[in-house]
């Protein structure tokens, strides 16, 4: 028996067939943001393929969405510079509440 996690020993085109499979229900707005969440936590590989997915249009709904953002990113200099680079988007909702 191999002594390598699954994760590991899974082939890589399968691998990003299920990301792109992600990928794509996510853009179609299907309820994929918790199985995304859960194969970012399969390994750091996978959240590596992940993040892009969640990172790339980013919806502020409130203010405390806005902090939570900035908390992130402050984090530390390389984790703001590798969501940095995923981000392609930013929403701002004016839903009328301060």
């Amino acid at each position: 028996m191999d002594s390598l996690p699954a994760a590991h020993r899974t082939p890589p085109e399968l691998i990003a067939g299920v990301i792109e499979q992600l990928r794509i229900d996510y853009k179609h707005n299907f309820p994929s943001l918790q199985s995304l969440r859960c194969c970012s936590l399969v390994c750091r590989y996978w959240a590596q393929l992940c993040r892009p997915i969640a990172f790339e249009d980013i919806y502020l709904r409130s203010e405390a969405h806005l902090a939570r953002l900035l908390v992130l990113l402050s984090a530390s200099p390389l984790v703001a510079a590798s969501l940095a680079d995923c981000i392609r988007g930013v929403s701002i909702a004016d839903d009328g509440v301060s």
